[in-house]
């Protein structure tokens, strides 16, 4: 039977128990789990970025999370002047706004058939106040079409929420789109 042994990790110095444990550039110390998966990482990408491997999400607009986490989230921080803001990857909503949390989806138009609509992942998330959906014409767009800011209770039972490019087809929204007039000045 094995012995376990209690170890301090040296990054958060929290106690967990493991049969051995984990050495670190040449220094002994132990490192639980979770700092050793956050650390190994944070230094992967580090090292990508150094060695021009690839560039961070700032500089990269063809990465698929360029429009969504960098564009948008960025445009709707400075429309609403939102100072608390979320850290990436934040599970639940990405900034609180007067109080409420606030959550950014953007979309780009999928097409079905003879059908166009914009996607906008909801994954029936229940922690968000607020959702603000921002539509992109195409790809390469980077001035949104239209903006929505949808009251949780309309749409958090929802795993995806599709909203049509017709007009005719998307009246029910109507009341939740906020004027482009007062975007375009961040662009």
């Amino acid at each position: 039977m094995m012995k376990l042994i209690t170890h301090i990790c040296k990054h958060c110095n929290k106690e967990f128990t493991k049969v051995g444990g984990y050495k670190t550039h040449g220094i002994y110390g132990f490192v639980c789990d979770e700092c050793r998966r956050k650390y190994k990482n944070n230094n992967k990408r580090l090292n990508n970025y150094k060695r021009g491997r690839q560039k961070p999400m700032t500089d990269n607009p063809s990465c698929s999370a360029y429009r969504g986490c960098y564009r948008a989230e960025n445009f709707v921080f400075d429309y609403y002047g939102i100072d608390q803001i979320m850290p990436y990857g934040h599970h639940g909503y990405d900034c609180v706004y007067n109080g409420s949390k606030l959550e950014i989806k953007s979309s780009t138009p999928y097409i079905r058939g003879k059908g166009r609509n914009w996607q906008f992942a909801i994954r029936e998330n229940k922690i968000a106040d607020i959702f603000v959906l921002v539509a992109y014409d195409d790809k390469s767009s980077t001035i949104p079409s239209h903006i929505w800011e949808l009251p949780a209770s309309l749409v958090n039972n929802k795993q995806c929420l599709s909203i049509a490019c017709n007009p005719k087809n998307r009246t029910r929204f109507d009341i939740y789109e906020k004027p482009l007039t007062n975007i375009l000045k961040y662009y």
